[in-house]
């Protein structure tokens, strides 16, 4: 288990088990998905839940050639401020949202829209 799940409030996820269900549970139930091509052959995937206002849980890897989907890896992600109060004009201007960006492996291709 990553520390961060207890950080963010799944203390409870102690065995590998109750993790795979939670990542399932994130996959079949995402807020938003995104998705990207790496090749001709690769389509990688990130699908996200959000488990409060303020915090979610990201889930980031690729479908294979028989359309089965494997995770790399999984991460929170914080939805960060939407509006920019600065703007010159006055209107509002979207923010991107931390999540698979600073912590993500290499060369994944993870697909943040945002």
């Amino acid at each position: 288990m990553h520390k961060f799940l207890r950080a963010v409030g799944f203390s409870q996820y102690t065995e590998k088990k109750q993790v795979q269900k939670l990542i399932r549970d994130i996959i079949i139930h995402a807020d938003e998905r995104s998705y990207t091509t790496v090749g001709k052959k690769t389509l990688v995937a990130e699908f996200d839940r959000n488990f409060a206002e303020d915090i979610g849980i990201a889930v980031c890897g690729e479908f294979d050639e028989d359309d089965t989907y494997s995770f790399d890896y999984y991460l929170p992600f914080l939805p960060g401020n939407d509006h920019d109060a600065d703007s010159e004009d006055g209107m509002a201007e979207k923010k991107d949202r931390q999540g698979c960006g600073a912590e993500k492996p290499p060369d994944s291709g993870c697909a943040r829209r945002r």
